[in-house]
């Protein structure tokens, strides 16, 4: 939400990152983001009446969806809040469970994956092993749910998931967030800059006349600005 927000923002659509909070909260209320993920599903060949299901909260998804023979829930390994979770490290595992290729040709398995459990500023404590009425019982908060055929993964594998999950203190949640959306905004202004850069190399302004140059110079200058200003902003 975050990012979206950050992106209303830089393209005008909203005048600060809590009316683009509201406004990507209201798409997603509303299902207009949902209509749109149909939309996108379609267009890129799915049948209008399985999009249209998949959509649906009444579906029953695995009616459509092959559902993996197995399924493991990871306990939280500590106490604590939850500041980040590592995609890489849940894409590159997944990818060996086979929810991804490595080479051309290589089959995929769509019913391999991972559920998040858990939210970012969630607090969470530590799964412990204990006795309860005579069974072995897991105390604590499931943060994934891993969906995989056989062979199950290794122990180093979920040691990997593991370690992707980033724990911390109340103190430390919100110098997290505010690094994450920091990142998120010079991410994105130097995409900008980049494509700025590009147009201006493919309008051949680059080696115009010095006056010409000045100029694009001069609007250049402009829009890092004005980038600054809402980087800061975003500070």
């Amino acid at each position: 939400m975050v990012v979206g927000a950050v992106l209303l923002l830089m393209t005008g659509q909203a005048s600060d990152l809590s009316e683009g909070r509201k406004h990507i909260s209201e798409a997603v209320a509303s299902r207009r983001a949902l209509s749109k993920f149909q939309a996108m599903m379609e267009a890129q060949g799915v049948a209008a009446e399985t999009a249209r299901a998949l959509c649906s909260p009444d579906t029953d998804y695995y009616s459509i969806l092959h559902k993996s023979a197995h399924q493991t829930e990871l306990q939280t390994p500590e106490d604590g809040v939850v500041l980040d979770v590592d995609g890489l490290v849940l894409a590159g595992v997944l990818q060996k469970l086979g929810a991804g290729r490595s080479k051309v040709g290589e089959a995929v398995n769509h019913s391999v994956g991972a559920e998040m459990l858990v939210s970012l500023g969630q607090r969470v404590r530590k799964g412990e092993m204990m006795m309860m009425m005579m069974m072995m019982m897991i105390a604590g908060v499931p943060w994934l749910r891993l969906h995989y055929e056989d062979p199950a993964p290794t122990l180093d594998q979920i040691n990997q998931l593991q370690k992707a999950l980033v724990l911390g203190t109340n103190e430390s949640t919100e110098t997290q967030q505010k690094h994450t959306l920091i990142i998120s905004t010079l991410l994105l202004l130097k995409i900008k800059v980049l494509n700025l850069v590009e147009e201006l190399q493919l309008r051949g302004n680059c080696v115009s006349k010095a006056s010409g140059a000045r100029s694009e110079k001069s609007k250049t200058d402009e829009m890092i600005l004005e980038h600054s200003i809402t980087y800061n902003y975003c500070m």
